[in-house]
């Protein structure tokens, strides 16, 4: 499957020591006052494919000062953190005995662990490992390749997390970060994760994040690029997801999408969409065939969000408008492939994408079968859903 997640974040030292040199050292590492860590859920078909990441990452690193701490659940054993240096090491910090990276308090205790090991002045999370947005995490990976018929033959694309047998639901994921968006930016290396049901449970705890509304190739983000730019004195998240989808143009599968989201206009999103809907009413007849779907599967879980609005608006009226305007706040930048691959139906392959705000939307009467999960969701309870 492809990858969804991966987490990052760096502190740094000052340059200046003691009575030095009024200049600083050209040679010095250049420093941001950042901690990134990578949680990396990789006991799973991705363990290979997050290695390869590790090591981008490592390089990546060459001439950055700073603090990158790794944590990486593979099938090789016990997960390990490690640290990696300015010329590119990495150095083992800590080997845990016997834990599910899956389980909500492993997550919970590395998080707090690292920022407390490394504080900063600002803080950036990468979860990488396989993703499915908010949809409920199966019981087993059986029943969720019967119910979504995933071809057996696809190429591999991520979500989000698996550790063997157990996966984390969202809220869990949102209730085992720190709140109060403490994370300057979270970065999914994992599919479908701008999903707005997920987004929106995620709203206190990253001020800005990073991910895909469609499925991520295995090979994930280009970290070797991306990790300088993580610890930029500025930090621009654009010219992360830029370097992100431009790095799969020209390739054998030229699939990627990304849209980084302000979590503080969230809320307000929620609040056009209940207007929206309530002038609205979702009709039964609506033809979702019509819509620009996310994947293959034979039943869509994922539509655009905007395309959903406007056909139910006429997208015409100031329902609309006013919705469009606050889509614009939330969704501060979005980029993507012209063609999308998909592992999930009879035939998997390339889709075109025609139109893509940057966050996907669940339809109930796509699949019965979710229904009574999302009406529990706090976007359908934001939006009025009954």
């Amino acid at each position: 499957m492809m990858k969804h997640f991966r987490y990052f974040w760096l502190l740094l030292f000052p340059v200046f020591f003691v009575a030095c040199a009024d200049d600083p050292d050209p040679d010095e590492p250049i420093a941001a006052d950042r901690t990134v860590l990578a949680y990396m859920a990789g006991n799973n078909n991705l363990s290979q494919y997050l290695s390869s990441d590790i090591d981008a990452m490592c390089q990546g690193m060459q001439g950055i000062g700073g603090h990158l701490i790794i944590y990486f659940a593979s099938t090789d054993g016990n997960p390990k953190l490690y640290e990696v240096g300015s010329d590119g090491s990495r150095q083992l910090i800590k080997t845990y005995e016997g834990q599910n990276s899956m389980d909500p308090a492993t997550l919970r205790e590395v998080v707090n662990e690292v920022f407390e090991m490394y504080p900063a002045n600002s803080y950036g999370l990468v979860l990488s490992s396989h993703g499915e947005g908010w949809l409920p995490a199966p019981s087993t990976l059986k029943s969720r390749m019967q119910l979504e018929q995933r071809h057996p033959n696809a190429l591999l694309t991520k979500w989000f997390g698996q550790d063997g047998s157990t996966y984390m639901n969202i809220t869990d994921l949102a209730s085992s970060l720190p709140t109060g968006r403490k994370l300057d930016f979270l970065l999914f290396d994992a599919c479908f994760m701008s999903s707005i049901e997920a987004l929106y449970d995620l709203r206190n705890n990253a001020k800005t994040i990073i991910a895909s509304p469609t499925e991520v190739m295995a090979n994930g983000f280009p970290y070797e690029e991306i990790v300088p730019l993580m610890f930029a004195t500025t930090l621009d998240v654009t010219k992360i997801a830029q370097v992100f989808v431009d790095s799969y143009r020209g390739v054998q599968y030229p699939s990627a999408s990304v849209a980084v989201v302000n979590t503080a206009e969230l809320e307000a999103l929620a609040s056009t969409v209940k207007d929206l809907m309530a002038a609205h009413p979702e009709p039964q007849s609506l033809d979702l065939s019509t819509l620009q779907a996310f994947e293959l599967k034979t039943a869509h879980t994922y539509f655009d969000l905007d395309n959903y609005m406007e056909r139910l608006s006429g997208g015409k009226d100031l329902y609309y408008q006013a919705f469009q305007e606050q889509l614009n706040q939330v969704v501060e930048y979005v980029n993507y492939t012209s063609e999308i691959y998909s592992a999930f139906g009879p035939s998997p392959g390339m889709f075109p994408l025609n139109r893509c705000c940057g966050i996907s939307v669940f339809i109930p009467q796509s699949v019965p079968g979710y229904t009574s999960q999302y009406v529990n969701t706090a976007w359908a309870q934001a939006i009025g859903y009954q």
